[in-house]
């Protein structure tokens, strides 16, 4: 499945990422992972690692991500009960779920490779030694338990939905084409702020302009002085946030007419 396959080398390619400084749950990558989950503020990110990987995946297939967009092991994996999709047998593909209690998921982990009761994982916030409170992204080697239970995300995969692009026009015409997701549209604040007449515009965080500045403390993207409500969501180094928040915090009125996003 495209998917899958997609799936284990995204995961794979990340292998050796660590906190910087370890023990922090920070760090240029794991910061990422963050705030892709929906955080602004450094959280153990073993969720945030593998709902990093879905995410990605799901946009390089051009395809809506259909998973609970969360952090936190025992949302997604309540999700999953919900949706269906959850096994006490491994599959390739499937994230394993380390449960404390029947209500309390601890850790979780992308099956790799099953082998009898033996499977290969691939999983971010551990370590060699296999602590659920580790500082890096590695490969492992565990052994059915239990205490595991896992959610067949590919089962979602089946019947993809297309994601949704819009193309949003400023007061001097066309500002390029934003995706949305589940029903929000990004906008990247260095080519809106560019286009909309400020000063060169942030490329990554922390940012350091004269009209964009990174608010270490409420952990929020200001413009002009004045904080951008709601997340910010960092893909590639690059900062994102609602294209609605950002037009209200320049004073733009925002309107939506078909596949069109208009500032005026």
């Amino acid at each position: 499945m495209p998917f899958i396959d997609s799936l284990l080398k995204k995961a794979g390619s990340q292998d050796g990422v660590r906190e910087e400084p370890l023990g922090s749950n920070k760090g240029p990558k794991v910061t990422e992972f963050q705030r892709r989950a929906g955080y602004s503020f450094p959280v153990p990110w073993c969720m945030c690692f593998l709902y990093w990987c879905i995410d990605e995946v799901c946009i390089d297939l051009e395809i809506e991500n259909p998973t609970m967009r969360t952090g936190d092991c025992d949302t997604f994996l309540n999700w999953g009960h919900k949706a269906g999709l959850v096994h006490n047998e491994p599959a390739v593909g499937d994230l394993g779920f380390v449960l404390k209690s029947e209500h309390d998921a601890v850790h979780v982990f992308l099956v790799t490779d099953v082998k009898g009761s033996v499977i290969h994982t691939i999983e971010g916030n551990t370590n060699n030694d296999g602590n659920r409170e580790g500082y890096r992204v590695c490969a492992r080697t565990r052994s059915v338990k239990p205490t595991f239970k896992f959610v067949r995300v590919a089962d979602v995969m089946a019947k993809p939905v297309p994601a949704e692009t819009f193309e949003l026009v400023g007061p001097s015409g066309s500002l390029g084409d934003l995706e949305a997701m589940h029903g929000t549209a990004w906008a990247p604040i260095r080519k809106i702020s560019k286009a909309l007449g400020m000063k060169s515009g942030a490329t990554t965080l922390p940012v350091n302009d004269p009209d964009i500045s990174w608010d270490a403390e409420d952990q929020t993207v200001t413009v002009k002085g004045k904080a951008v409500p709601g997340q910010v969501m960092l893909k590639d180094g690059l900062s994102y946030v609602p294209i609605r928040k950002l037009a209200a915090c320049l004073g733009y009125q925002v309107s939506v007419q078909g596949r069109t996003i208009r500032l005026t």
